[in-house]
């Protein structure tokens, strides 16, 4: 499934439009945009709003250099490309519901985000135009998303 969500789709647009989805409790949502930030400022914060507001437990990353416009009551960490994979094993290791993974630069951040969506949903940010984008940006880091195929995915482009 792919999506085109706006700087102007609000959190009730997105859970009309996306209904079905809402319902995964284990999966990938990965969105892409070519503009940096966009899926980590803009998408993942109305994506973790409709989790939150479903009663799920959200974890979501900061690794902008912007202000996080994701629902303050959502547990917030910070991550910096410094910390390795570390932080992100234990926000998996925390359980939650959701997690919104920083942007996926590298392998061990993308294999961390791929094993959590295997027992929760994990939203996946890539600095990619479109899907293909995505797909062979994974290729690119050694992965192979026809190996996750029995993973549910939702494919989100910017509009």
């Amino acid at each position: 499934m792919v999506f085109k969500i706006g700087d102007d789709t609000s959190t009730d647009d997105l859970r009309v439009m996306m209904k079905d989805c809402f319902v995964m409790q284990k999966g990938a949502f990965i969105v892409s945009s070519a503009v940096p930030y966009w899926a980590l400022d803009v998408a993942f914060a109305k994506l973790c709003e409709v989790f939150w507001q479903d009663g799920r437990s959200v974890i979501a990353f900061e690794d902008g250099p912007g202000t996080s416009q994701i629902n303050s009551k959502i547990e917030h960490w910070r991550f910096n490309s410094q910390d390795g994979p570390d932080v992100l094993y234990k926000a998996i290791e925390s359980s939650p519901d959701v997690i919104a993974f920083p942007m996926i630069r590298d392998r061990e951040t993308l294999r961390a985000a791929l094993q959590f969506a295997e027992q929760g949903v994990a939203l996946c940010g890539f600095h990619q135009i479109s899907v293909a984008g995505v797909s062979n940006r994974v290729a690119d880091m050694g992965e192979d998303l026809s190996k996750y195929e029995a993973l549910q995915k939702v494919f989100i482009e910017k509009s």
